[in-house]
């Protein structure tokens, strides 16, 4: 049976997860002025070069000999996300935002990739965790296993079973820490195109890596969960004091 505490969590892990974004794109909107569009092409950005485009070499580079070496996976998992995310906001940015060049929009644009990213990671997952935890509370879940499907559903009953209010809270704080990071670096990267630094580009998915460094130790056994999380509080801290910071330095930097 799956505690009603930890049913109630995964409800509010995924309201969370979706209201928090939704929330600040109206908060946006009505106090910063923010348009629509820097907030889609966030949106689609994430999409795009992170669901699609890394997943594809993802799935390449996962069926060769030497995705089984953690010198390999940690560093490579890293560098990915900071390349594809990055290197996507600066294309779209450049050519797509030739008009959107403020703070604001920076803004706007890490609002609609890190609020994505939070819904389709957390969001979608806790409310399909929630059907799968009703469920099995009911005993519908067994009667859905098939000879063809038994061990993939086994696996997925164990999973859910585990699960804590502990696990669950932390992965709040995550998708959290991990939103403010994304607007953060949103905005470094709208910067680099304003003021025609690409060399920010690059800094900017350095960032991006040291940033998921902490996540690829943790999924390789190198750090437990608390660490990870400490270090994503820490992250967020910090991402949230450039937000603050980074209005003035727009307003001293021309648009090329």
């Amino acid at each position: 049976m799956v505690s009603q505490s930890v049913i109630t969590m995964m409800i509010v892990s995924g309201i969370v997860a979706i209201l928090v974004p939704i929330i600040l794109v109206i908060f946006g909107v009505v106090k910063l002025k923010v348009k629509m569009k820097p907030v889609t092409l966030g949106i689609v950005t994430f999409i795009v070069f992170a669901v699609i485009l890394e997943q594809v070499v993802h799935a390449f580079v996962t069926r060769t000999s030497v995705w089984e070496y953690p010198a390999f996976r940690i560093p490579y998992s890293a560098l990915m996300a900071g390349i594809f995310e990055e290197g996507g906001r600066f294309l779209v940015m450049t050519y797509l935002l030739k008009k959107f060049r403020d703070w604001k929009d920076g803004f706007a644009f890490g609002l609609g990739h890190g609020g994505i990213e939070s819904i389709l990671i957390l969001g979608l997952s806790s409310f399909s965790n929630i059907f799968i935890a009703f469920q099995i509370n009911s005993g519908n879940f067994d009667k859905m296993m098939t000879p063809q499907t038994k061990d993939a559903l086994m696996m997925t009953k164990k999973a859910i079973l585990n699960i804590t209010v502990f696990d669950l809270s932390l992965a709040s704080i995550e998708r959290l820490c991990a939103l403010a990071l994304q607007i953060a670096l949103a905005i470094f990267v709208m910067y680099a195109v304003k003021s025609g630094k690409l060399s920010y580009l690059f800094y900017a998915i350095g960032i991006h890596a040291l940033c998921d460094l902490p996540a690829a130790f943790y999924q390789t056994g190198y750090l437990s969960l608390v660490p990870v999380e400490i270090m994503l509080i820490v992250i967020a801290v910090g991402s949230v004091w450039y937000i603050i910071k980074s209005k003035n330095t727009f307003k001293k930097t021309s648009s090329l």
